[in-house]
């Protein structure tokens, strides 16, 4: 451990002399240890240590060779004189890449993120595999480019079991960004769910978008509900509790959200009162308390001058 600690001070002190030492280290026994040392080559020896770099992750066999040689590979991506030697490389290396490497190949062209890049990405999605196709949509996931975000759809219009792996990775589309993490916009994001959903009603997502405080999600929101996800109703609600500033005609959509969430809770959960609903299971109170916060923010959101909500029935609050 105070061998890989002493190659990261290498290259904070740009000691360019201990380059070699670093080469040696990269055949050292302990993985940790050819973990900093490729990384350190890399970042002494620049461009031209390339090759080896490429030559360790063709050969690695433990995750930690992996994660050094992605770190070194993905440290001067923004390059993209640089970024197009890596992804040749790498597209060079998937035709005969063993099974632990062949994930962290798709993860560098994730990362890289051009067309190029996706495009054969695609490609190697087309294998039989069931567990490559898994790593294929994982790496996606993690991709700051939203050029994977079509890609990931169209995979998961292939059959429903691939929505499903789709579904399982989708939240990660709706934090990463081209800075690394949470610079997407809400609209970004909600047209990755949208189409998703409509594939696979994903729990988590559906959770997530309590957080995209959007008119659209909360119609989206109510399309899951409708679907048969109770969960949604909870979604929806907290959503509109952190609403601000609405247009008029998304304020309308709002309202009429909330409304069928409302009726919803009443017709599901609430109608012929808590001797009806005496379970555990049930829930009827939780439902209740639900449906008095979905009342609360409603009437935030329709302004008390506005003119009346057509169909709203005032004792659907009580």
């Amino acid at each position: 451990m105070n061998a890989a600690g002493i190659l990261e001070v290498f290259v904070q002190a740009k000691s360019f002399s201990a380059l070699p030492l670093a080469k040696e280290a990269m055949k050292h026994k302990e993985p940790v240890i050819r973990q900093a040392a490729v990384k350190t080559v890399f970042a002494l020896g620049g461009e031209k240590a390339l090759p080896e770099v490429v030559a360790h992750l063709k050969q690695a066999t433990t995750q930690e060779d992996l994660r050094g040689c992605e770190d070194a590979l993905l440290s001067r991506r923004d390059d993209d004189a640089y970024a197009v030697r890596i992804r040749d490389a790498v597209i060079g290396m998937l035709s005969d890449a063993s099974d632990v490497v062949r994930p962290s190949l798709y993860y560098l062209l994730a990362q890289i993120g051009d067309a190029e890049s996706i495009a054969a990405i695609e490609k190697a999605a087309g294998t039989d595999s069931v567990a490559e196709l898994e790593e294929i949509i994982l790496a996606l996931s993690y991709s700051q480019g939203r050029a994977a975000d079509n890609l990931m759809l169209k995979l998961a219009g292939l059959d429903k079991q691939t929505a499903r792996v789709v579904g399982e990775q989708a939240v990660r589309r709706m934090v990463v960004g081209p800075q690394g993490f949470g610079d997407i916009t809400n609209a970004q994001r909600l047209d990755f769910a949208e189409p998703l959903l409509k594939l696979h009603l994903d729990k988590r997502l559906i959770s997530f978008l309590a957080n995209v405080h959007e008119a659209r999600a909360l119609r989206t929101l109510m399309y899951c509900l409708e679907k048969g996800v109770g969960t949604a109703a909870e979604s929806l609600v907290a959503n509109a509790e952190g609403m601000k500033k609405l247009s008029a005609d998304d304020s309308k959509i709002a309202a009429k959200a909330i409304r069928d969430v409302i009726e919803y809770m009443e017709v599901s959960h609430l109608r012929g009162g808590p001797e009806a609903h005496s379970t555990v299971q049930d829930n009827y109170y939780g439902w209740k308390a639900l449906q008095a916060r979905a009342g609360k923010v409603l009437l935030k959101i329709h302004k008390p001058e506005a003119a009346p909500i057509p169909a709203f029935d005032p004792l659907d609050l009580e």
